[in-house]
């Protein structure tokens, strides 16, 4: 498991059984395990407008990303990692995250890694290159390996010879406005891979 992995705290997971009081009345959001990404961004919704804070999204935005990405979907293959050095890599397993199962549900094809922990398969690179993904979503938390050193690793080099890199974080902001952009990101990276075939 990734460091800093812990429950996800920060993410999206991390708020699974979480509360917090709000004008000293409790609060609770559960948005873990199964819980749809339009659930979740509907439930932290509903929390700032009970804040007193107004909608920073039109649905038509966040609508317009999904359909985006439904139209660049294709046969090409999606892996999300997390580097961990050298030798080692994190996969996801893509049903394991919300706005990962989301690509899915709207027709992204996403790798699974093959045996391993519950988030994450902690493998090797060679692993990860025999998956041959056509866009690695390569995650850019704090604690993953930067990007300015992923070129001196031999096995990341052989991975994305042959694949396009988009940043992914996997504790994206619980917000339709970061959502929309991630899936804009993975849309027009989809496209340049599909009009290059």
């Amino acid at each position: 498991m990734p460091q800093g992995d812990r429950g996800r705290s920060g993410g999206w997971a991390g708020w699974a059984g979480s509360s917090l009081t709000i004008a000293g009345a409790p609060c609770a959001l559960a948005v873990g395990g199964d819980t749809s990404l339009p659930r979740i961004l509907s439930r932290f919704a509903e929390l700032a407008h009970a804040l007193g804070g107004e909608p920073a999204l039109q649905q038509g935005e966040l609508a317009a990303a999904e359909e985006a990405v439904r139209s660049a979907a294709s046969p090409l293959k999606v892996l999300a990692l997390s580097a961990a050095g050298s030798g080692q890599v994190h996969l996801a397993r893509p049903r394991a995250w919300p706005e990962l199962r989301h690509l899915a549900e709207l027709g992204v094809e996403l790798s699974d890694p093959g045996a391993g922990g519950v988030n994450w398969s902690t493998t090797d690179w060679e692993h990860a290159a025999a998956l041959a993904p056509d866009l690695v979503l390569a995650g850019s938390r704090g604690n993953a390996v930067p990007a300015r050193e992923l070129d001196s690793f031999p096995g990341w080099r052989a991975l994305t010879a042959t694949a396009t890199v988009e940043p992914w974080n996997p504790e994206l902001p619980c917000s339709g406005t970061a959502c929309a952009a991630f899936l804009h990101s993975v849309a027009d990276a989809l496209e340049v891979l599909r009009a290059k075939r």
